[in-house]
């Protein structure tokens, strides 16, 4: 997937306790694992599937995909540990140039 376990496991967590409260708070148990959940956003950013793909491979709705995907998204930034600094960020740090690998197959 391309992720190292412990950003996969931190994110895991940051979805799990946003999970608690909003059962806190009643709705519907999800179909889909939290694990799954995270698995199928990384999947979305790194492999650069659509949402149809993905929806198949987990045995779900185009449109339940997209949601998921929306919601650990929100949950991240939310979060605050997941936060980027935008192109400012770069210019902080002295970096005079970057390359963007745009291409897809």
């Amino acid at each position: 997937m391309g992720v190292k376990k412990g950003t996969f496991d931190k994110t895991v967590r940051i979805v799990r306790r946003e999970e608690k409260k909003r059962r806190k708070t009643g709705g519907a148990k999800r179909k889909l694992s939290i694990e799954k959940m995270v698995k199928m956003m990384f999947e979305y950013y790194r492999q650069y599937r659509t949402y149809y793909q993905i929806g198949d491979s987990y045995n779900v709705s185009e449109s339940c995909a997209y949601r998921t995907i929306k919601y650990v998204e929100e949950v991240l930034m939310s979060s605050g540990e997941y936060a980027l600094d935008g192109k400012n960020g770069l210019l902080k740090e002295g970096i005079e140039v970057a390359v963007i690998d745009a291409t897809e197959l």
